[in-house]
């Protein structure tokens, strides 16, 4: 090998193994892309409702955020429970939400509140508050961030839609939360972002994790963001 190799031994090797494994890496990743059109044309602006009605997820999307789903496959979706709209989504994913509230009962939202301060989750709290008449409730440090509305950096402010600034009241969240057929234990829950928490249900023992858990690994361009924990 090391005699007849043209580019000698390593080189001859890599570039055989180059060869041999492009094919198999292009097929992986259209078979992802695949995977991903499909299961994002499965949750297409989708209402799921589930333990009778008491959850329910409101997939959202718009244009262009609705690249990063059929690309990375991460889907956008709010949580409505117990009279709480969890992480209303992005300024770019508003039109999706207006038609899930227009599904609503009146009254049926109590509160708005997020599991931290990144844009696809605080980028509709001020509209969801005046349009369904509910507080925005946020813990201290979430409140800090998404107040002013920080300028976020280009890409992801084209791609998912810049928050305003919150200038209206926000009430505090503490330990817990009333429901209307219960409460929710406010835990922190640092590593995908210093201020992220996780809101739980005692009773229906059921956990509202925000981005707290993701089911695959995504390397993220978000700088505050600590994947390994």
């Amino acid at each position: 090998m090391r005699r007849q190799a043209t580019l000698h031994a390593f080189w001859t090797c890599y570039s055989l193994g180059m060869l041999v494994r492009t094919p198999i890496v292009i097929g992986a990743e259209i078979a992802a892309l695949a995977a991903n059109a499909l299961a994002f044309a499965r949750t297409f602006r989708r209402r799921v409702d589930l333990l009778d009605g008491r959850l329910s997820l409101l997939f959202l999307g718009g244009v262009p955020c609705d690249v990063v789903p059929l690309v990375f496959g991460e889907r956008f979706a709010a949580v409505l429970y117990d009279g709480v709209l969890l992480d209303p989504g992005s300024p770019r994913m508003r039109r999706s939400l207006a038609r899930h509230l227009q599904g609503l009962a009146p009254g049926a939202i109590r509160a708005v509140a997020a599991t931290h301060h990144h844009e696809e989750h605080v980028g509709n709290l001020g509209w969801a508050a005046r349009a369904t008449g509910a507080p925005i409730v946020l813990a201290e440090a979430t409140a800090a961030l998404a107040r002013p509305g920080h300028r976020l950096p280009p890409v992801r402010r084209v791609m998912i839609g810049q928050p305003e600034a919150l200038d209206g009241p926000i009430e505090p969240l503490g330990s817990q939360l009333a429901t209307p057929h219960g409460r929710l234990i406010v835990l922190p829950a640092p590593g995908h972002c210093a201020d992220h928490v996780v809101l739980y249900d005692p009773q229906t023992r059921v956990l509202l994790a925000g981005d707290g858990f993701m089911g695959t690994y995504f390397a993220t361009p978000n700088a505050d963001v600590d994947s390994v924990r």
